[in-house]
């Protein structure tokens, strides 16, 4: 196991430590210890920048950076708008079908002779949709696709 403490020594600092810098930090250590192994990490929108896709880089690293919509509206447009020309989305969806209990409040006569309400069940339907695209690099500030290669 590795770990990376956010620190801020002192009480008097020109910039307070964070969970990015510490993840600087923490990548060098984990090739360190982990030379070989396979590692791909998975990020939120925090990450998605150029100094971290050049770290994972440098490292031997994949990554998977998760965002939804609002977290990063300029990405978020981007890759709505231009990256399904491109390639489309890959896409799944879940729907999860559960029956739960339906429960009536107890009345007052109901309380005092302890018995309970009548019970009835209702289904409840989940549906998730999930869309990615691979192979889509951050560099410099700008966004590009880059080609799928067979490797």
């Amino acid at each position: 196991m590795v770990t990376e403490w956010i620190e801020n020594e002192g009480v008097v600092y020109d910039k307070q430590d964070c969970e990015l810098k510490a993840f600087y930090r923490l990548i060098p250590k984990l090739r360190r210890l982990y030379p070989k192994l396979l590692l791909c990490l998975l990020l939120d929108s925090l990450f998605c920048c150029q100094p971290t896709f050049k770290l994972l880089k440098e490292n031997r690293l994949e990554g998977i950076v998760v965002f939804k919509e609002g977290s990063m509206p300029e990405v978020w447009e981007w890759v709505m708008r231009k990256v399904p020309s491109i390639r489309p989305f890959q896409q799944h969806r879940t729907v999860t079908e559960k029956q739960i209990q339906k429960r009536e409040a107890r009345t007052h006569h109901q309380r005092i002779m302890r018995t309970t309400p009548k019970y009835e069940t209702r289904s409840v339907v989940t549906q998730s949709d999930y869309q990615w695209q691979e192979k889509v690099q951050h560099w410099a500030g700008r966004f590009e696709t880059i080609p799928i290669s067979s490797e």
